[in-house]
């Protein structure tokens, strides 16, 4: 049989809601270093290179680094209240990741491509750009303005999450198109030029 008595959460569903973003906040780091370090294994497997993971995933932490420090001091306190990993937010951070690793798949996939055919890593890097780097470009753009129009929603939060996944997205592809093509310029890593591993 029940007992003859009721429980009531202290502070009701406000202290539930809190307590859970306070144990969100304490794991976040844990939780984001887990994904990257997923991240980069898998990016080392696909290309059967340990520079590869390298070359991916360090555009992908300087990128997020920017934007989790944006987040942190409310845009670089252009906005009064910073915004907080929350049960909401979280998953806005997550697409940032997951997206800012694509734009450097896609670009350093077409310059082991475009290298197997020119045998030049400047042009290889040159062609790539004109072409997966173009598309980048595109995609983030046509993205980022899409999410940016979240921003003149009358919710607050709705308002803030578009334009922090707009931030994001940007920052990503910035990240991609700037230090992969640099990376591979002075690593000139060995599972794009073909020699030995």
């Amino acid at each position: 049989l029940a007992p003859p008595m009721r429980y009531r959460l202290c502070g009701g569903e406000f202290g539930v809601q809190a307590a859970i973003n306070e144990i969100i906040e304490e794991y976040q780091y844990t939780t984001a270093t887990w994904a990257l370090i997923l991240i980069f294994t898998f990016c080392c497997i696909f290309y059967k290179s340990f520079m590869a993971g390298i070359i991916l995933i360090i555009p992908l932490i300087i990128s997020n680094a920017i934007a989790f420090a944006m987040m942190a001091t409310g845009f670089f306190w252009a906005i009064p209240t910073p915004i907080t990993i929350t049960t909401s937010t979280l998953p806005v951070t997550a697409v940032g990741i997951g997206l800012g690793v694509d734009f450097g798949v896609y670009l350093l996939s077409r310059i082991k491509d475009e290298y197997g055919s020119v045998r030049d890593l400047g042009k290889a890097i040159e062609n790539a750009m004109l072409t997966t780097g173009k598309a980048v470009v595109y995609l983030s753009t046509t993205l980022t303005v899409g999410i940016f129009f979240w921003v003149i929603s009358p919710l607050m939060f709705q308002a803030m999450m578009g334009l922090f996944l707009a931030i994001v997205l940007f920052l990503n592809m910035v990240g991609a198109l700037l230090l992969v093509p640099s990376f591979v310029v002075l690593l000139k890593p060995k599972f794009i030029t073909g020699q030995a591993k």
